[in-house]
């Protein structure tokens, strides 16, 4: 395989526990995240990361970062864009 991996993925979840996402981008950090029934889908060149594009819509959303528990009191929309994750509360 050569080139830039153009790829084009849709995944579904019943329970996705985002944790090991949230340790690879951010590993000095201690945490644990879990959402459910989740639809996450991503789009771009695996060669680029930087230039890959998403979306996860999360039923909920449970985060503990630095001791401190955070959830979400609703569904949770993510976008990938431009090397940065945008949260929004989904309707």
């Amino acid at each position: 395989m050569n080139g830039d991996y153009a790829t084009q993925a849709r995944l579904e979840f019943s329970e996705f526990n985002i944790e090991s996402l949230l340790n690879t981008a951010a590993r000095a950090w201690p945490h644990r995240a879990v959402g459910a029934r989740s639809t996450v889908t991503i789009a771009g060149p695996l060669a680029h990361p930087e230039q890959l594009r998403g979306d996860a819509r999360l039923q909920t959303l449970a985060v503990t970062l630095a001791g401190v528990h955070l959830a979400s009191d609703g569904p949770v929309h993510a976008i990938l864009a431009n090397s940065r994750v945008t949260l929004d509360r989904s309707t």
